[in-house]
């Protein structure tokens, strides 16, 4: 392990003044390196989901499916579905729809970021917290629909600058106001 933080750190600092493409390039292979190595030993698979568990609950670590329409099981290994983890869709540009878990507490940051087709996604009245740019560079997305409290948002917009996106929220449910994650709010009834 030591030795690979070593060559990581040397082959950065040789690179490190490379062009903005270079750099970008090896951020990317920087943040696979890190993902393998976080979950690379206790990841398990099922379907199109590689997956962890953690604290008696499941985390979706990655997406290795085709896209289209998506569901996001409910359960796995006998153990509710809780989060989608950092990066888990990243550029998963043929994803056009999702259905989250209902038990489903967190969605991580840039979980989604690059899902160029997805068009509108539901967020269940159990999410609790969205991580920073959760949906950045999903230029197709029209529509983030919230089915209960106004989550935290754990660091800058989830949305990033997607200027068309409209959040909707359901009347009587709490903590939204006229804009969320600095995009326009709307009620909902589903």
């Amino acid at each position: 392990m030591n030795r690979l933080l070593l060559f990581m750190r040397t082959f950065c600092s040789r690179f490190a003044s490379g062009s903005q493409h270079i750099q970008s390039i090896l951020a990317h292979a920087l943040v696979c390196l890190a993902l393998c190595l976080a979950y690379g030993a206790d990841a398990a698979q099922s379907g199109d989901f590689t997956y962890e568990v953690s604290q008696s609950s499941v985390v979706i670590t990655s997406y290795t499916g085709p896209g289209g329409s998506v569901t996001v099981p409910d359960a796995l290994d006998g153990l509710a579905v809780t989060r989608i983890g950092d990066w888990a869709f990243y550029e998963s540009a043929a994803l056009t729809n999702i259905t989250l878990p209902t038990a489903l507490t967190s969605i991580g940051d840039e979980a989604f970021s690059y899902c160029t087709s997805l068009t509108s996604v539901t967020i269940p009245n159990s999410v609790t917290s969205i991580g920073g740019a959760a949906f950045y560079g999903c230029t197709s997305l029209a529509g983030v629909y919230f089915k209960g409290n106004a989550p935290s948002i754990d660091s800058g917009s989830p949305f990033g600058d997607l200027e068309k996106v409209i959040v909707y929220y359901v009347p009587g449910t709490a903590g939204w106001g006229a804009t969320f994650g600095d995009r326009p709010t709307m009620p909902w009834s589903p």
